[in-house]
């Protein structure tokens, strides 16, 4: 009697149908991972089985780092602004990877390194120097300059012992200096070197001719002249005291002794007041002197 095939060849379609099917997917439970990046006050962790993360890049190609406990992204102020991660895990045999341009609440990811929570150790690279770092004054009145190196440029972790400084342009002679005198005029090409680095921080600048100031008795009668009429013009007014000390180092003598410059100030307003009322005015400057240095004066008053 002819058996009929079609309960046998059922059952073992089911079965090759089970086997393509546990091919596919059941083996699919130890390869597929699903990676997220959650936002946590700003900084952005990675979400899923860190375990098989073999990289987490940018998206032009540079591999980030980042904490292994807690998942956070670790980077550089050089990475700040918009992105998106690429994250790449074993499978076993094979690597996959995925790319996640958005947070766990579909917002666009933006890096700001500020906003990082970690505590690990890593290294960044230093930002490149700018002009702005370094300032040259000049010239005083003995015809110096000097090198003012900003906060901007320690904040960007650069020590000032590392600075070394060209007056002669890009190829001349660098030497720890931070002040030199300059009498004839010409282009200021001064140029500062830190590590493999090397920046002209006087664009557009140039050297005026100078002199070297003499304090002889010409120069002192000039300035006690000055003095004498910048007084004048505030015992007038009562006002703008600034003008008078700009530049100058004054002492203030009432009756052989050092008096205070506030109290100095106090006297000449109530003597404004007085004499606005038409009181008497017992306020009298009596002579001005100036020392050797030719910044320090003494005024000499009454009251």
């Amino acid at each position: 009697m002819k058996k009929n095939p079609i309960p046998v060849i059922i059952p073992v379609v089911a079965i090759i149908i089970a086997l393509m099917l546990l091919t596919c997917f059941g083996g699919s439970s130890d390869t597929l991972e699903v990676y997220s990046i959650e936002n946590k006050g700003g900084s952005y962790f990675l979400i899923g089985n860190r375990n098989k993360v073999e990289s987490v890049k940018l998206s032009e190609g540079k591999e980030l780092t980042w904490d292994k406990q807690s998942g956070e992204l670790v980077y550089c102020k050089t990475e700040d602004g918009i992105n998106r991660i690429t994250v790449t895990w074993s499978t076993g045999e094979e690597l996959s990877d995925t790319i996640i341009s958005t947070d766990n609440n579909m917002q666009q990811i933006v890096l700001d390194h500020t906003l990082i929570q970690s505590n690990m150790s890593f290294d960044c690279p230093l930002e490149p120097l700018e002009f702005g770092d370094f300032t040259v004054n000049g010239p005083d009145k003995n015809c110096n300059y000097s090198l003012t190196i900003r906060p901007s440029f320690k904040n960007k972790g650069y020590e000032d012992s590392n600075v070394q400084v060209s007056l002669t342009g890009k190829s001349g002679k660098y030497s720890k200096i931070d002040s030199w005198q300059r009498m004839n005029a010409g282009q200021m090409e001064v140029w500062v070197k830190v590590g493999e680095q090397k920046l002209m921080i006087t664009p557009g600048r140039t050297y005026s001719s100078c002199k070297k100031f003499k304090c002889d008795q010409k120069t002192k009668d000039s300035l006690i002249a000055a003095v004498r009429s910048d007084l004048e013009a505030y015992l007038s007014s009562a006002k703008d005291i600034d003008k008078l000390t700009d530049g100058r180092t004054l002492e203030f003598i009432k009756k052989g002794v050092q008096a205070d410059k506030n109290a100095f100030i106090q006297e000449v307003e109530v003597n404004y007041v007085n004499q606005q009322l038409g009181l008497p005015n017992n306020f009298q400057i009596k002579f001005v002197t100036i020392e050797d240095d030719c910044e320090t004066f003494k005024i000499v008053y009454e009251n």
